[in-house]
C-alpha cells in the first residue's frame, strides 16, 4: 500500500509536539503511539533538541522521491540485498525505506550515518535508476541496465520456459529471470528491476492452474466447437433441456481467501478442527428452446455412488418440465445411475438423452463454476458441524439458482456457446 507522504509543516509539528511531550514526561512508546511514528524516531528528535537547539528538529529542505515500489516490495529488496550480502546497497535501501516512512532527506542520511548530501545523491540515483541506481559501480564491470530494444529477445527466452534454463519446475521467479539476463545478455540487474522488465512485457505474476497431464486439448476443443453444437441443437429440436450434471465437496475447514483488515492485525478466523466434509451433487439446467435457466442440487453427509446419484437423475427426470439431455463426466457412478434409470424407464415414454464430457474437462462443466462460486462465498465461515455448514452451503446455493444471469455465465464461462 502506498501511504501519502507527509509534509516538512507536518513533520517538523510532529517532533517540536514530541519534545514537548518528553518534557512532561511523557514516554516515548506513548508519544509514538499518538504521533504515528517509531520510537527510535522520539529518542532521536530529542536527542538532536537537546544538543543543537530546536533548530535541529526544524524542517529541511524536502527533496522528492519517486515510490518506485510498495512498500512490501522495497522491504523484500533489502532481504535480497542482505542475502546477497551487498552491504552498500542494503544501506542505501534503508535510506529509501526512511524516506518512504516520513524522514527529510538530513533525517534519513543520518539514520545510516552519512551526510545530508550523500542521501541527496542517493535520492537522485533512486529517482533515476530504482534499485539498481543505489548499486555501487566500482567503474567497470557488467552494464546494469537491460536495453529496451533488447526486451522481445528476452520474451522469446522466457517463452521457452524455467526448464529449457535447467531450473526445476515451471516457474518463473524474479531471481531466475535476472540469472537469465545475466547469463545472456550480460547485464547486471537486481530481482526487482527483473520484475519490472516482466511489467513491461506485460507479464504478471499469477498462480498457475492446475491441469491433468492427460488432458486432451484437442478433444476438449473438438466438443466445444463442434460437438457442443450439435448438441444444443438437437436439444432444441427435439424440445429437451439440457442437464449439466456435477459432484463437489465443502469441506468444515474451509479455503481462506484475503480479507481487509486494520494494518498491524492479523484477521482471525476461528475453524472446527475436523476434516470431515459437505457432499454435493448439482446440475445447471439450460432449455434452448425457451433460453431458461435454472440449478438443482442436493447435499448428503456422505460420498456420493451410483445409489445416491440415481435418484437425484431420477427427480430430474420427472419433475422437469422437458426431457432432459444429460451431459457429464464419465464417472462410473454417473454410468451405472444412468444404466438403471433406462431400465427404468423403458415401460414408459420417457426418452432421455446421456451426452459424456471428454476426460479431465471438468473446465467444460457450468456447474463446477457454480461450485467455485459457492466456495468463494463460503470462504473463512466458521461452521462448527456438517449440519451447518449443510445451512450455509444450502442458502448460498439457493442464491446462486435465483440469479439467472449467474447461471448465464457459468455456461459462457465453460466456452459453450448459448445463441443460435
Amino acid at each position: 500500500m502506498t501511504l501519502p507522504e507527509r509534509t516538512d509543516d507536518e513533520l517538523e509539528a510532529r517532533r517540536k509536539e514530541a519534545v514537548r511531550a518528553l518534557h512532561r514526561g511523557v514516554s516515548p512508546k506513548k508519544i509514538a503511539e499518538v504521533l504515528d511514528v517509531d520510537t527510535g524516531s522520539v529518542h532521536r528528535w530529542k536527542q538532536l533538541y537537546d544538543e543543537e537547539g530546536v533548530e535541529a528538529i526544524e524542517s529541511t529542505p524536502r527533496k522528492q522521491i519517486e515510490r518506485h515500489l510498495t512498500e512490501k516490495q522495497l522491504n523484500e529488496a533489502v532481504d535480497e540485498a542482505q542475502s546477497a550480502e551487498e552491504a552498500h546497497l542494503v544501506r542505501r535501501l534503508c535510506f529509501v525505506k526512511n524516506i518512504y516512512a516520513g524522514d527529510d532527506t538530513k533525517e534519513a542520511a543520518s539514520r545510516v550515518g552519512v551526510s545530508q548530501s550523500t542521501g541527496s545523491r542517493w535520492s537522485d540515483a533512486w529517482n533515476e535508476d530504482e534499485v539498481d541506481g543505489l548499486r555501487p559501480d566500482w567503474g567497470g564491470g557488467r552494464p546494469r541496465k537491460l536495453p529496451e530494444e533488447k526486451l522481445p529477445e528476452l520474451e522469446e527466452l522466457l517463452q521457452q520456459g524455467p526448464e529449457s534454463f535447467g531450473y526445476v519446475g515451471k516457474r518463473w521467479t524474479s531471481p531466475r529471470v535476472k540469472e537469465v539476463i545475466e547469463q545472456v545478455f550480460g547485464v547486471t540487474v537486481h530481482p526487482v528491476t527483473a520484475g519490472e522488465y516482466m511489467k513491461q512485457l506485460n507479464w504478471s505474476y499469477k498462480m498457475p492452474q492446475r491441469r491433468k497431464n492427460k488432458r486432451d486439448e484437442d478433444a476438449i476443443e473438438r466438443f466445444r466447437n463442434e460437438e457442443w453444437h450439435q448438441i444444443r441443437t438437437d436439444a432444441e429440436q427435439q424440445d429437451k433441456a439440457i442437464v449439466f450434471v456435477d459432484e463437489s465437496k465443502f469441506s468444515l475447514l474451509s479455503p481462506f481467501r484475503s480479507t481487509w483488515a486494520p494494518v498491524g492485525e492479523v484477521p482471525i478466523v476461528e475453524t472446527a478442527s475436523s476434516y470431515e466434509s459437505l457432499s454435493a451433487i448439482g446440475a445447471v439446467i439450460y432449455t434452448p428452446n425457451t433460453h431458461d435457466f435454472d440449478f438443482e442440487f442436493r447435499t448428503q453427509h456422505e460420498n456420493y455412488n451410483t445409489r445416491s446419484v440415481l435418484p437425484f437423475l431420477s427427480e430430474i427426470t420427472h419433475e422437469l418440465p422437458h426431457e432432459p439431455v444429460f451431459l457429464m463426466d464419465n464417472w462410473s457412478p454417473h454410468k451405472s445411475a444412468i444404466e438403471v434409470l433406462e431400465r427404468d424407464l423403458q415401460e414408459t415414454q420417457v426418452d432421455i438423452t446421456v451426452e459424456y464430457f471428454p476426460e479431465y474437462s471438468s473446465t467444460l462443466n457450468p456447474t463446477d463454476r457454480v461450485w467455485g462460486l459457492a466456495k468463494e462465498e463460503v470462504a473463512n465461515c466458521t461452521a462448527e458441524s456438517l449440519c451447518e455448514l449443510e445451512q450455509l452451503v444450502t442458502d448460498v446455493l439457493e442464491a446462486i439458482r435465483a440469479d439467472e444471469p449467474k447461471l448465464r455465465y457459468c455456461i459462457k464461462d465453460a466456452g459453450l456457446e448459448i445463441e443460435t
